[in-house]
């Protein structure tokens, strides 16, 4: 497993420092990435996402996202999102909420093959917790 967590995510992922080395674990060019950010424990806000994905586009990465806290997304949206995923960002919030949610609609387990295929993991407070 492959990761980097923080107490707070919303403070460590808009630090270029800390983001910076989430693309090191990487391992490929910025241009060449694709985050997959799950906003779930936060109920889908759109300003936590683009708080912690700022940085992430600015330098080129790819941004995709789940939005699964109400919307019930198509297995085959979580199954290519997730394979597809060099990174997967979970927001801070709810962490309860986000690892029951995940668990029943079968997220849960995409996230666990995502992370054995090498898949970053990356997220502070609730976004390090639900690993």
């Amino acid at each position: 497993m492959k990761g980097l967590f923080a107490g707070s995510g919303s403070d460590a992922l808009n630090n270029p420092t800390v983001c910076k080395r989430v693309l090191e674990l990487v391992g490929k060019a910025c241009s060449e990435i694709t985050l997959l950010y799950l906003g779930t424990a936060t109920y889908d806000s759109t300003s936590a996402k683009v708080r912690q994905t700022s940085w992430f586009n600015d330098q080129g990465v790819r941004i995709t996202e789940i939005k699964c806290a109400t919307n019930q997304p198509t297995k085959e949206e979580m199954e290519s999102k997730t394979s597809e995923a060099d990174i997967v960002l979970v927001s801070g919030g709810n962490t309860l909420f986000a690892v029951d949610r995940w668990k029943n609609i079968g997220l849960g387990a995409l996230l666990e093959t995502s992370m054995n295929q090498g898949s970053v993991l990356c997220g502070g407070s609730a976004g390090a917790i639900c690993w």
